[in-house]
């Protein structure tokens, strides 16, 4: 039915309390990295946000793993990049993920049950079955500006 819907099928409690806040946290974020004029020196989270190409969920209910899907061009873009090796430089982007988990998690009600962790991927990296074992992750800003 979720499918049908063009809505993933997880559980309302996992939408709520987790997917709708870690969704407009990492808009704000994105904003963030739109506004600004020197964007090399906000924190890695941000940087990260910004390098994402795409999002998908996994793991289980309780524990959720989203995905950052980014890419050489992505990364270079935000200054996580190693240009004398000419590859991505993965610990300033697995930093970057470290931190964003942690921002996501202060969004979170104390004890609800769930783990999220970030995982940043890119498409060469995974094979075909388990990208398509992932669930594509489109949110909309909140309705309610107050709501945060």
């Amino acid at each position: 039915i979720g499918r049908r819907y063009n809505r993933s099928a997880h559980s309302d409690q996992l939408e709520r309390h987790v997917l709708a806040r870690a969704g407009a946290k990492i808009s704000k974020l994105a904003a963030q990295f739109a506004k600004s004029t020197t964007p090399k020196t906000l924190p890695p989270e941000v940087l990260l946000v910004a390098a994402a190409r795409e999002w998908l969920i996994g793991g289980t209910e309780r524990h959720v793993e989203i995905n950052v899907v980014v890419n050489a061009k992505s990364v270079q873009a935000v200054g996580m990049y190693d240009s004398t090796n000419n590859e991505i430089n993965r610990q300033q982007v697995l930093s970057a993920a470290g931190k964003l988990a942690r921002v996501l998690a202060a969004t979170m009600p104390a004890d609800n049950g769930y783990v999220v962790t970030i995982k940043p991927i890119t498409l060469d990296g995974i094979n075909a079955g388990e990208y398509l074992a992932l669930e594509p992750w489109l949110w909309t800003d909140a309705d309610d500006p107050l709501e945060d």
